[in-house]
């Protein structure tokens, strides 16, 4: 097993990325006359296709991260809790409480008026949690997406300690578990409590499985039985034909049977098809696909991938009515002030998380 870092797996979240940056610019676009959607197209190119990237990002977290604990647990004999969450800590919080302090700073300016309540639950990683309305007046949208962080986090602060103390054998089972449990939780709260409605899909109690299915992937590599299986899976139809469905097919079906498809089926769907992906491309790392994924630009916007995730949310909302919030040049503006973040803020934290590595 390799500790090392993937390029293809960089590929992949410049694609991740991709996906959210067009769906967020799409209505920019729509402004600047290049695009001219409606009705359920726009949903889908709007709503849709950043969800699919979030779901991506979802699949890499859970592989990367457990696959990592697992070369620690096989390397070292053992994992370190104290040294994983202090690496997990170097590389969110900084680049996270900058771009909140940037936001606060607009807003004591006058600038921009988030509430304060948005601010404590977005600084908390709870925003997954609460509901708030989309409107000029508390300007949600400047900080919503720190929900997929807050998701991510709380999958950090129990995921870990279960491989820890259950063993990598019991992991599998739990992860197999979850993966399994989590529609039918999503379907018991859907009719038992309508009010949780809105935010089902993003709490961690029941969308878990959001970040187990590549989670159990990493659990399961170097098995004889599924080395054998992905071995009779090589034919690189198979990942075309995966990532096919859910770009065109899963959509449809999502806006005809909307949550009754999504909740149950949607999201299992794309957690198979991003997890398969994940483990075909590193088993055929000559491929086309995977050559194409390993190009410097591929795994340098992969690299700004957090970073852009970050700061492009201030200039694609609707409520940017400034220059900088017109197409391109609030892509142009993301990617500045991304690169800003991870060469003046993000490298010098991840410096220091060189001392905390399990290998």
């Amino acid at each position: 097993m390799v500790s090392g870092r993937l390029p293809c797996l960089d590929g992949l979240r410049a694609l991740a990325i991709g996906m959210v940056l067009f769906s967020h610019a799409v209505p920019s676009m729509q402004r600047a006359g290049l695009l001219h959607l409606t009705g359920a197209c726009k949903a889908i190119f709007c709503s849709y296709l950043g969800s699919l990237g979030v779901n991506l990002f979802f699949g890499l977290s859970g592989y990367l991260i457990t696959h990592l604990l697992v070369y620690e647990q096989r390397s070292r004999g053992g994992i370190s809790l104290r040294a994983f969450y202090v690496r997990r800590l170097l590389r969110i919080f900084p680049a996270f409480y900058l771009y909140l302090a940037v936001m606060a700073g607009l807003t004591l300016l006058g600038v921009l008026a988030i509430d304060r309540e948005i601010f404590t639950v977005s600084a908390a990683f709870l925003l997954n949690y609460f509901s708030f309305p989309i409107d000029a007046t508390n300007q949600y949208s400047y900080v919503g997406h720190s929900w997929s962080l807050a998701v991510e986090e709380q999958f950090y602060l129990f995921w870990p300690a279960i491989i820890v103390l259950a063993g990598l054998c019991r992991a599998r089972k739990v992860a197999l578990s979850l993966i399994i449990l989590m529609p039918l939780v999503r379907v018991v709260l859907y009719c038992l409590f309508p009010e949780s409605r809105p935010n089902l899909g993003n709490q961690i109690h029941e969308c878990s499985d959001r970040l187990m299915y590549g989670s159990l992937l990493a659990l399961l590599d170097g098995e004889p039985w599924f080395e054998r299986l992905m071995d009779r899976l090589k034919s690189a139809y198979l990942p075309l034909v995966a990532f096919g469905f859910v770009l065109f097919a899963d959509p449809l079906l999502r806006d005809h049977f909307h949550g009754l498809y999504y909740l149950t089926v949607g999201l299992p769907i794309q957690g198979l098809t991003f997890a398969f992906t994940i483990a075909w491309l590193l088993r055929n790392t000559y491929s086309l696909a995977a050559r194409f994924l390993e190009l410097r630009p591929m795994v340098f916007i992969g690299t700004l991938s957090y970073s852009l995730y970050l700061w492009q949310q201030p200039f694609t909302t609707d409520l940017n009515s400034t220059v900088t919030g017109t197409f391109p040049l609030n892509i142009i503006c993301a990617f500045l002030v991304a690169c800003g973040s991870y060469y003046w803020v993000e490298k010098r934290f991840i410096a220091l998380r060189a001392r905390f590595r399990s290998a």
